[in-house]
C-alpha cells in the first residue's frame, strides 16, 4: 500500500479499496479504474492519454530533489516561492486551455461501431458468398434469404446484404478466373480424352455436356466440365458433331482430343464418326451403359421367377 502510494499516479487520484478515482475528471465522466493488488496501469494510461500527464523523468526527479533541498533551506525556499507560484498558475491555465477531449472507454454498447464493415470487407464477403454459391450449387436467391440475413446480423451486423444482380456479376468474374486456370492446365496436356452425353428434359428441352480428362505432369488425373448448355437444335448426328467441334475449338484442344467416350445411342455414335481431328472414333462407348442395355434386353426376352 505504501509503495503504491509513492507511485506518481496517486498525485492525481484517490484509492478506495480496489478502485481508483481520477481527481482531474468531473463526476459526470467515467473516472473509475480498477487497481486490484495496487496495480496502476489503467490509471496511468488514462492520465497519459486523456490528461497528457506523463511519469516523472530523471530530470523531473532531480528537480523534485532540488525542491526538497529548498524546503530544507528556508532562505532558498523563500526566494523561489514567488517564481514557482507564478509558473504553477500559468501551467495550470495552459493545461486547462489545452485539455484534450475525453476518450470514451470501450463498452458493450458501442461494440457495433467496432464491427463496422468497410468497403474492403464487404467486397471480400461478396466474393466469398459467390464462391460458396458456385461450389455448393446453391440458388442465387440464397443471398437475399431471411436465414442468411439473420446469420449476417450476428456475424457482421453492419454488413449490407448483396443483391442478386451483384452476385451474378461476381459469379461471372469467378467463372473467368476459373476458366483461365482450366485453360492453362489443358494447354500443358499432350493428350486429352473427353466424355459426352445429351438428354432431353421433362419440358423436351435438349441439352449436351462435355467433360475433358487428362493426366498432368505430376501424374494426377484431372477432369473439367467444359460445357453444359441447352441445344436449340434436335439431337441429330450432324448437330451433335457441330457442338463437340465448337466446344473443342473454344477451349483450344481440337488438336489434342484423342477419343470421345459416349453411350450407345446411334445418333451419338454417328456424330463421333464425323469428327475429323479425333484419332479414335470406332465404338469406344461406356461399358456400364453397354452392360445395362444387355441386361435390359435379356430380362425382357426371358421370363424370370422371383427368388
Amino acid at each position: 500500500m505504501n509503495s503504491n502510494r509513492r507511485c506518481w499516479v496517486w498525485q492525481y487520484a484517490n484509492r478506495v479499496e480496489n478502485k481508483a478515482y481520477c481527481n482531474l475528471c468531473s463526476e459526470n465522466e467515467n473516472n473509475e479504474f480498477c487497481c486490484n493488488g495496487g496495480s496502476t496501469g489503467s490509471l496511468g494510461r488514462h492520465l497519459a492519454t486523456i490528461h497528457n500527464i506523463q511519469p516523472l523523468s530523471n530530470n523531473s526527479k532531480s528537480k523534485r530533489d532540488a525542491s526538497r533541498h529548498e524546503i530544507d533551506n528556508p532562505e532558498m525556499f523563500c526566494a523561489s516561492t514567488s517564481t514557482s507560484t507564478q509558473s504553477t498558475s500559468e501551467s495550470q491555465v495552459t493545461d486547462n486551455n489545452h485539455r484534450q477531449p475525453r476518450k470514451r472507454r470501450r463498452t458493450y454498447a458501442n461494440r457495433k461501431n467496432d464491427d463496422f464493415c468497410n468497403s474492403e470487407e464487404t467486397e471480400l464477403i461478396h466474393q466469398a458468398l459467390a464462391k460458396m454459391i458456385a461450389m455448393n450449387q446453391m440458388p442465387i436467391s440464397f443471398c437475399s434469404s431471411a436465414g442468411f440475413e439473420q446469420f449476417m446480423n450476428i456475424v457482421k451486423p453492419n454488413y449490407k446484404i448483396c443483391k442478386e444482380e451483384a452476385i451474378k456479376k461476381r459469379l461471372k468474374s469467378l467463372k473467368l478466373s476459373i476458366q483461365d486456370i482450366i485453360q492453362r492446365d489443358l494447354k500443358s496436356a499432350n493428350n486429352i480424352a473427353c466424355t459426352s452425353d445429351c438428354w432431353s428434359s421433362l419440358s423436351q428441352d435438349n441439352y449436351i455436356t462435355v467433360t475433358a480428362h487428362m493426366i498432368n505432369d505430376e501424374w494426377c488425373p484431372k477432369s473439367y466440365t467444359l460445357t453444359t448448355h441447352k441445344m436449340e437444335e434436335s439431337h441429330t448426328a450432324s448437330n451433335l458433331a457441330y457442338q463437340l467441334e465448337n466446344t473443342f475449338e473454344k477451349w483450344e484442344i481440337d488438336q489434342k482430343v484423342i477419343t470421345v467416350v459416349t453411350d450407345n445411342a446411334k445418333n451419338v455414335l454417328n456424330a463421333i464418326q464425323m469428327l475429323s481431328n479425333v484419332s479414335e472414333t470406332n465404338d469406344l462407348t461406356c461399358a456400364a451403359h453397354t452392360v445395362q442395355l444387355a441386361l435390359t434386353v435379356q430380362l425382357q426376352n426371358r421370363p424370370w421367377q422371383k427368388i
